[in-house]
C-alpha cells in the first residue's frame, strides 16, 4: 500500500475531505467524506468539534492538507519596476500593507513571480492573518491533527496544471470555475502551474446571475490587466444544473469561448463529485508539484514539525555547515572589533577638533567635554522658539480651506516638520488644500507624499510634509 494523503476544507454547513493513496500513474481515491456541521455549540475557534472529529476519524493517513476558509486568505497581483528578488521582497512588505490594510507583522504571506517584462516584475501574493492560522492549527491540535500543508482555496487548482496543459502550450492560461456548495471559485492557472484566484459566496445560483456575472467579469478583467495574460480555455466544475447556468452566463453574457466541463482520463477520477475536485487537485499538487506552485502557510513560527525529521537525516551536512558558520562568525567578530576600535579612535580625534574650535581646548572624553559646555552655558543664551506647536496649529486651522471636505487622520507638529495624513474626494481637492496652506507665509514649503485612491476607490488618500519657515 502506498503513502496515504488526506485533504479537507470547511464550509459553514458541512466539512469535506478526500483520502487518496499513491499508486502507479498518480493517486488512487480511497474515500470522499462530507460531514454535516452545525452552527450551535461551536468551539472558541468557530468549529463544530464533533463534526471535525468525524471528518478525520479512522482516516489512516500519513499526511494532511488543510484548506483555510476562503475569506481568511487574501490574494492579488502586483507589479514592481524591479527584477531583483530581494528588492521585490522588501517592496512587497510595503505594498501588502496597502493592499490588505494589515501590518506585515500580522500576516503570513508568500508570493510567486508570474512574469517579467521591460524591467518590470509581476507577482501574485497570498496572505493570511497569523491569528487565523494560529486558531486553525490550535483547533486541529485538540484532535491530534498536525497538517503538513495549510493552503488557500484560491491556489488549489495549481495541482491540475499538468492534467490540462500540453507541452506546446507555454505561456497560456486556463480558467477553472468551480461551483461547490455556496461558493464560486475562479482560479487562473498558467502553464508553469502558478495560480491566482478569487472566491464569491452565493446562496442561489439561479437568482443571483447578475451578481455572478459581475464577479466573473471583474475578476477576469483584473487578471488580464494585472497579469497581462489572456485566457485560452475555461473548465467548469459543477453539477449538471449549475454547469448549465454557469455555461449560459459565460457564453451569453461574458462571451468566453472554448468552455468545457473538467474531466479526467482515468475512470476512477471521473467518479469524483464536484465538491471534492479541488481537494483532489490539492493532493495531486502535493504529490506531483514542487513548492514553487504550492503556497503553504505553515512557515515562520507555524513551520510543520515533520520538517525536522528531514533535518535529522541531514545532521552531518548541517553540522559541517554550522561549524563553517561559527568560524565565519568568529572571523567577522574579530574584524568588527578592529573596525570599532579604529572608528573609536576617529571619533576621539573628531571630538578633539570640535571641542578645540568651540571651547578653545581639545578634549578626547565626551563626558568631560559635555560638562564643560554645560558650565559655560547660561539660561539667557538659550534659544526659545518664536512659535509654539499651538501657534502652528492655529496657523494651520486659519489657512485650511473651509470649502474642501477632508478627513484628517493624523496631524503631527514638530519643531522642524509638520506632517498631515488624510482623505478627500478628489485630486483637485488635494491641490486646493496645498494652495490654501501656502497663503500663510509660514507654510511656503509643502511637499506632497503619496496621493492615491483609497482601497475602495471612493476617496483619495494623501499626505503632506510642511517645513515651517517662521
Amino acid at each position: 500500500m502506498g503513502r496515504r494523503y488526506m485533504s479537507v476544507r470547511f464550509e459553514s454547513d458541512a466539512y469535506f475531505g478526500i483520502i487518496a493513496e499513491e499508486a502507479k500513474g498518480g493517486l488512487r481515491i480511497i474515500e470522499q467524506r462530507r460531514i454535516e456541521a452545525g452552527s450551535e455549540n461551536l468551539s472558541e475557534n468557530g468549529f463544530d468539534r464533533d463534526a471535525l472529529k468525524r471528518l478525520f476519524a479512522d482516516a489512516n493517513v500519513q499526511e494532511y492538507t488543510v484548506v483555510m476558509p476562503y475569506q481568511e486568505v487574501l490574494t492579488g497581483i502586483l507589479e514592481f519596476p524591479l527584477t531583483d528578488r530581494r528588492k521585490i521582497e522588501n517592496a512587497l512588505r510595503f505594498e501588502l500593507e496597502n493592499e490588505t490594510m494589515e501590518s506585515p507583522e500580522n500576516l503570513v504571506s508568500d508570493y510567486r513571480i508570474i512574469g517579467h517584462q521591460d524591467g518590470k516584475t509581476r507577482v501574485v501574493y497570498y496572505a493570511a492573518s497569523r491569528e487565523n492560522v494560529r486558531k486553525i492549527l490550535s483547533e486541529l491540535s485538540t484532535i491530534a491533527i498536525d497538517p503538513a500543508y495549510l493552503v488557500g482555496q484560491q491556489n488549489l487548482y495549481s495541482g491540475l496544471y499538468r492534467t490540462v496543459f500540453e507541452k506546446n502550450q507555454a505561456g497560456s492560461v486556463k480558467l477553472f470555475l468551480d461551483v461547490s456548495g455556496e461558493l464560486l471559485t475562479l482560479s487562473f492557472v498558467d502553464s508553469e502551474g502558478l495560480s491566482f484566484g478569487r472566491v464569491l459566496r452565493i446562496h442561489n445560483l439561479a437568482l443571483e446571475t447578475q451578481v455572478i456575472r459581475n464577479f466573473i467579469v471583474a475578476t477576469i478583467q483584473y487578471y488580464r490587466i494585472r497579469a497581462q495574460k489572456e485566457i485560452a480555455e475555461t473548465f467548469i466544475v459543477a453539477d449538471d444544473e449549475s454547469q448549465r447556468l454557469v455555461y449560459e452566463i459565460l457564453t451569453r453574457d461574458i462571451g468566453l469561448n472554448t468552455i468545457s466541463r473538467l474531466s479526467f482520463k482515468d475512470s476512477e477520477s471521473r467518479e469524483i463529485e464536484p465538491g471534492f475536485v479541488m481537494l483532489y487537485a490539492a493532493l495531486n499538487g502535493r504529490v506531483e508539484l514542487t513548492r514553487r506552485q504550492i503556497v503553504n502557510f505553515r512557515k515562520d513560527e507555524f513551520v510543520y514539525k515533520g520538517e525536522y525529521d528531514f533535518l535529522k537525516k541531514q545532521l552531518l551536512k548541517y553540522g559541517i555547515a554550522a561549524a563553517i558558520v561559527v568560524i565565519l562568525a568568529l572571523s567577522l567578530t574579530v574584524y568588527k572589533f578592529r573596525m570599532l576600535k579604529k572608528y573609536d579612535e576617529q571619533l576621539n580625534s573628531s571630538l578633539q577638533e570640535v571641542t578645540k574650535q568651540i571651547l578653545g581646548k581639545p578634549y578626547d572624553n565626551f563626558t568631560t567635554a559635555l560638562a564643560v559646555i554645560k558650565s559655560k552655558t547660561e539660561p539667557k543664551n538659550l534659544s526659545i522658539p518664536t512659535n509654539s506647536a499651538f501657534d502652528y496649529f492655529m496657523f494651520f486651522s486659519d489657512a485650511f480651506p473651509q470649502e474642501v471636505d477632508v478627513n484628517i487622520r493624523a496631524l503631527e507638529i514638530g519643531d522642524k516638520k509638520i506632517r498631515m495624513e488624510g482623505e478627500t474626494d478628489s485630486f483637485e481637492s488635494v491641490d486646493r488644500v496645498v494652495n490654501s496652506l501656502k497663503k500663510n507665509s509660514c507654510f511656503k514649503e509643502i511637499t506632497k507624499g503619496k496621493v492615491k485612491k483609497s482601497p475602495d476607490g471612493k476617496k483619495i488618500d494623501f499626505d503632506l510634509s510642511i517645513t515651517p519657515s517662521c
